[in-house]
């Protein structure tokens, strides 16, 4: 861990937990001298981070009002007391804070766009479900009005196994359909770097529910004919969050071994998990989530940095599985018939907004400005600015619904979801890979600007919420085949 990562924890214990200590201590007589004591040692913070982070000279202005604000709320005792402990702590902690961790460069990212004969209007869906006769009326209506609510547009991808008469739900076009989009994938993003098989020393795959043996990972390695020494992992059950999960576990392995690339792979399966039943909550997968795949290289060699594209400088994972209701928000199951599918519970939004809350609360303290997090513990009911800390916004794909939640609880504008929103409608969601063309999106829009900072946002079953940062080294915008 970075000296600042270590010394951001000493504020975030000294700001996360304030209103939760409160709750049990304004019982106290003299709970108004507690709270100001805790605002002292918050005022004692920003003055040792100021000091040693040498910040700007506005932003020492406006923070020097806020710090006068909290002391004036504390005894003069107690807030020399306050200040002296946590400006000892702070010191410590920058004086005997290990060395940085190693650089993690994201190099490049290919998004894949499979063949216009893929391509399924919501009309022809709904027209075709009804000539199967696989359906009841009341399930082929309530397709037809979730389809045209979901925020999908009228070309987004199904398999051929599905899309052919009679459909084709077997292992073996389950297998077709992977190796079609994971191989073309690989492929490209190799052409698109000028990498080959022989570059990469870890793959990561990412596919939530599908997992062949051998699996996925290990068909890549045999199809491409990867060194004998690369370290393959195959990770599965992470639902849409995956990607980010797989971004997060490549970042741990480069900070950890020298000189490595990693290859992250992120695939989810139509064929094998199309719904062929009538229970609503089953038949939800059937409207959102379609055909995609991506890959992404990351590097720590330092004569990569020249080529990167951002830098990954956080990632911060959530799991609020120890609800129930969490946890049974979406799951892989049977239905009353003895059919398989992905079932949405009702709940799924606000458990993603309780899973975003519990993200941000660890994420918070250590991206927003200092303003800012005075101003949240000042202010209980103030929602930070992320906006301050973040000039784009990659938010998962989960539905229209989902994004529009985010887009409320962080008080975002319209333009700053709008990447989300696009690759929702034309894509659809991508499950683990979504992330990534909403990256791609941004890229081949509105480009990123050398030093802004990227907020990469995954919600998933378990239920999962997780982040990743990255920093622009130098000025981004590609013109993706996915977005031509």
């Amino acid at each position: 861990m970075s000296r600042l990562g270590l010394f951001e924890q000493v504020a975030q214990m000294a700001r996360g937990d304030v209103r939760e200590a409160l709750t049990p201590l304004q019982k106290l007589q003299n709970r108004y001298l507690w709270k100001g004591s805790v605002l002292a040692g918050l005022a004692a913070i920003v003055l040792a981070r100021l000091s040693w982070a040498a910040s700007s000279s506005t932003e020492y202005e406006a923070l020097s009002g806020l710090v006068q604000q909290a002391l004036a709320q504390a005894p003069h005792a107690l807030a020399l007391t306050a200040l002296s402990v946590v400006l000892a702590v702070a010191w410590a902690t920058h004086r005997f804070a290990p060395a940085a961790a190693k650089r993690v460069y994201l190099l490049d990212t290919f998004t894949y766009k499979p063949p216009d004969r893929m391509k399924v209007s919501r009309e022809n869906y709904v027209r075709g479900a009804r000539m199967r006769k696989i359906w009841g009326e009341e399930a082929l209506d309530f397709q037809e009005k979730l389809l045209n609510s979901s925020g999908l547009g009228d070309e987004t991808y199904f398999p051929d196994s599905i899309i052919q008469e009679p459909m084709k739900l077997t292992w073996n076009a389950a297998l077709e359909e992977s190796e079609m989009v994971m191989y073309e994938t690989v492929h490209k993003l190799f052409k698109q770097t000028g990498f080959t098989a022989d570059d990469v020393d870890i793959l990561i795959v990412v596919c939530s529910c599908f997992a062949p043996t051998p699996s996925l990972a290990s068909m890549i390695v045999n199809h491409f004919k990867m060194r004998t020494d690369v370290l393959s992992h195959n990770l599965a059950g992470m639902g849409c969050s995956g990607g980010v999960v797989a971004l997060d576990m490549a970042k741990q392995f480069l900070q950890a071994l020298p000189n490595k690339r990693v290859l992250v792979v992120a695939h989810e399966n139509i064929t094998n998990n199309y719904y062929a039943g009538n229970n609503r909550s089953c038949l939800v997968s059937n409207c959102l989530f379609r055909v995609g795949g991506a890959a992404c290289m990351l590097s720590n060699k330092p004569g990569d940095a020249a080529r990167a594209k951002y830098e990954m400088t956080l990632t911060v994972r959530s799991h609020i599985g120890a609800d129930d209701d969490a946890f049974n928000a979406i799951r892989q199951r049977e239905d009353e018939e003895g059919i398989r599918g992905i079932c949405l519970q009702r709940n799924v939004v606000p458990t993603a907004a309780l899973a975003l809350k519990t993200n941000i609360a660890s994420l918070a303290p250590h991206v927003l400005p200092l303003t800012e997090l005075v101003r949240a513990v000042l202010d209980s009911d103030y929602i930070p600015n992320f906006k301050t800390a973040f000039q784009h916004f990659l938010v998962h794909t989960g539905g229209r619904a989902v994004i529009e939640e985010v887009e409320k609880k962080l008080s975002l504008a319209p333009a700053d979801v709008q990447p989300s929103k696009e690759t929702l409608f034309r894509y659809g969601n991508t499950c683990c890979a979504a992330v990534f063309y909403v990256l791609t999106n941004m890229e081949a829009r509105v480009g990123a600007k050398k030093g802004d900072k990227v907020w990469m946002l995954g919600f998933g079953t378990g239920f999962k919420c997780n982040s990743a940062v990255f920093k622009a080294l130098r000025d981004v915008k590609t013109d993706h085949e996915a977005w031509q």
